[in-house]
């Protein structure tokens, strides 16, 4: 997970999860990196308010996949993924370590897979 460092404002923080994934958009989904970019990144910025978005990195610090989800009206949830290549397994373990009842209730709901 990326975290924030003790010394930065809101503002930088948010910059550098946004930083970190554009640069996974670029390389692990160009056509993620070709959607209009207001809309993208207004998307993004929502779910970061919501605090739905778990960006995971490596020991040195690289983004190397994130996680987003949407809990509908009905409180179903849904998840997208966005990784560098052969680095799904790891986002999802990383994922399932720091969140969770997120992980759980994502596999209930998908029978027992987080996909």
């Amino acid at each position: 997970m990326l975290p924030a460092l003790p010394t930065q404002s809101d503002k930088l923080s948010a910059y550098r999860q946004i930083g970190a994934m554009v640069l996974l958009d670029i390389f692990a989904c160009e056509h993620l990196a070709n959607e209009n970019i207001l809309i993208r990144y207004t998307t993004v910025f929502d779910q970061m308010r919501q605090g739905s978005v778990f960006i995971a990195v490596t020991p040195f610090g690289n983004p190397l996949g994130y996680a987003t989800w949407l809990r509908s009206d009905e409180g179903c949830l849904s998840i997208s993924e966005t990784s560098l290549p052969d680095r799904q397994e790891t986002l999802r373990s990383a994922f399932r370590k720091h969140k969770p009842e997120i992980a759980a209730a994502l596999m209930a709901a998908q029978g027992g897979t987080m996909s």
